[in-house]
């Protein structure tokens, strides 16, 4: 018999109908709000999630409540789990999107490699990665003109911009020129500029992605909301992750908000004025 206590993935069915896996919540906990939903804005990159308020249940009156947590596993609903917000959301709605970090004269320059390949390529790496361009959410970067380059070759803060080879976006690796460049203004090759003293240091300004929704056509991206709050102890507790379903934009029988509400007025037309609606079929 395989052992759910982990995260007790089956302990509640869909609709609210228990299953073999009983769930029985830590009574000296708050409950995670009820009819938590994900769903598409059909924008690239984007997830949006939604609940009710955890106010709304009474087990929940005992307690001051700060908020809910978030927390998202890729392709797994049993975890691992990681928090995605810095503090308790007081809001019913969050945007989980693809953001691009801007990173200025990032100093690189403990990551340089001169010419230590087999190809004696001077090559330095970015502190944060994938690197990406600026008009796309999450497109690699592949052109030079993606990234900023600078050296201060003398090590005085007398920068110089320096056009680079290429770039991975994928590893943040960036490959410098290492031989001479033809300038087509004097109709002379220029040396190249190289952080060759012991003194040279190299800046990058790029952007990466710190936050990262992939555009798979089954994006298998699950999420858990707890309840944050303060006991009459005065001590903050929050609901066990084991004592939440986890939820996913693939949920089809589950109808958000706007459905339940076109599902309650048909009801209410076909009970009280006799009119012929549409019948949902759970």
């Amino acid at each position: 018999m395989a052992n759910y206590k982990c995260n007790k993935p089956y302990s509640i069915g869909w609709h609210g109908v228990k299953s073999k896996y009983e769930y029985n919540p830590d009574p000296n906990l708050p409950l995670p709000p009820n009819n938590m939903f994900v769903t598409s804005p059909y924008i690239t990159g984007v997830l949006d999630i939604r609940w009710d308020n955890p106010l709304e249940r009474s087990e929940n009156s005992q307690y001051q409540l700060k908020g809910v947590n978030l927390y998202r596993s890729l392709d797994n609903e049993c975890g691992p789990f990681e928090k995605i917000n810095l503090n308790p959301i007081q809001t019913l709605y969050y945007r989980d999107q693809t953001n691009n970090q801007l990173v200025t004269n990032d100093n690189v320059t403990a990551t340089l490699q001169k010419g230590t390949n087999a190809k004696k390529e001077w090559v330095v790496c970015t502190n944060k990665r994938p690197v990406v361009k600026e008009e796309g959410q999450s497109v690699l970067a592949t052109s030079p003109e993606d990234v900023d380059l600078k050296i201060d070759r003398l090590g005085d803060g007398n920068l110089q911009t320096v056009p680079i080879k290429k770039i991975n976006g994928s590893t943040g690796e960036i490959f410098l020129i290492t031989q001479p460049i033809f300038n087509p203004r004097t109709k002379k090759f220029d040396a190249p500029v190289l952080p060759d003293q012991p003194n040279s240091k190299v800046y990058v300004t790029y952007r990466y992605n710190s936050n990262l929704i992939r555009n798979d056509l089954y994006p298998r991206y699950f999420y858990k909301i707890t309840t944050v709050g303060v006991s009459k102890e005065g001590k903050e507790v929050e609901t066990k992750l084991d004592d939440v379903m986890a939820i996913h934009v693939h949920q089809l029988e589950k109808p958000h908000y706007i459905w339940k509400g076109i599902i309650a007025r048909n009801r209410f037309l076909l009970e009280q004025l006799g009119e012929r609606v549409k019948i949902f079929h759970p």
